[in-house]
């Protein structure tokens, strides 16, 4: 009995371990906040948290411009220990963001130590990676906290991150006619928080509307290969079930619905794809998907 109690501790200590082992926080404001560097307009403070509804964090990053003469003003700074991706892997960087309206989010993530000083540090035109569609901060986000996540490649030989800069307003993704700004340093803030590295693609549900949703969907098999099954084990209404690849495109128009709960995927290509589900609420849950 002692020896089955010693296995079954060392197994939890391991595994939470483990766990934790997959997430790495960059930035959160309190205890891990490294040196920031604003440019191009851009000016961030560490400020109280305006809203603790799904963060509780006491302290956030605050966003403003003191100009909006172009999209791509930013801040960087440098990580307190480098993320190693490996070759043909996938990792994800997360963070919390809190804006009063629709957000443009973007980061570079190719900057180094180099003689042009912060012109290397905040990154290359080549690493510019939005928020794929259909995971940015929406309207039906505005005034409240919201898991965004990116995925970053390894490519064919791995990448080391050394330093992480994000475009806070990098301009309104569902304007016509080009770059609109919705940050200024009066009334329209943006706030920032949680910055972490980790090998999940799904974002954490910060709302209760949003975990009800989450909690009441279960997808299988998954892997999957041919039929999908998306069950709903309450009364959740749910509006829309949408698929994406890992770089952002849908791909829902290669899906066919066979009713409401099942879902012919044999179409996509084998790889990962993001699984949206919204609700009639506007409350939506992310799953990952891996088609054989």
């Amino acid at each position: 009995m002692n020896k089955k109690i010693t296995f079954l501790l060392f197994s939890l200590i391991f595994t939470t371990s483990f766990l934790s082992a997959q997430e790495v926080v960059v930035y959160n404001a309190e205890d891990i906040a490294p040196a920031r560097t604003d440019r191009f307009n851009i000016v961030t403070e560490i400020v109280d948290n305006p809203n603790t509804t799904g963060n509780t964090s006491a302290k956030v990053i605050k966003v403003s411009r003191s100009a909006q003469p172009n999209w791509y003003a930013l801040f960087f700074f440098e990580l307190p220990e480098a993320i190693t991706i490996q070759p043909n892997t996938t990792k994800y960087v997360h963070f919390y963001a809190h804006y009063d309206n629709l957000a443009d989010l973007v980061i570079r993530s190719d900057g180094f130590d180099g003689a042009n000083g912060d012109n290397d540090k905040q990154g290359s035109n080549s690493s510019v990676q939005r928020v794929p569609a259909g995971f940015r901060y929406g309207t039906a986000d505005a005034g409240t906290w919201k898991d965004i996540v990116l995925p970053l490649e390894g490519g064919a030989t791995g990448r080391v991150i050394t330093y992480l800069t994000i475009h806070p307003d990098a301009g309104n993704p569902n304007a016509t006619g080009g770059y609109v700004p919705i940050l200024d340093d009066s009334q329209s803030f943006g706030y920032i928080d949680n910055i972490r590295f980790n090998d999940s693609p799904d974002a954490q549900t910060l709302s209760t509307e949003s975990f009800e949703l989450a909690s009441s969907i279960e997808t299988y098999p998954n892997p999957v290969l041919n039929s999908l099954k998306i069950s709903n084990k309450t009364n959740v209404t749910i509006k829309s079930v949408e698929f994406f690849n890992i770089i952002g495109k849908n791909m829902t128009s290669r899906v066919f619905a066979l009713n409401k709960e099942d879902f012919d995927v044999s179409n996509l290509a084998s790889g990962i794809y993001l699984l949206k589900i919204s609700d009639d609420k506007g409350n939506t849950s992310t799953r990952k998907i891996i088609k054989n």
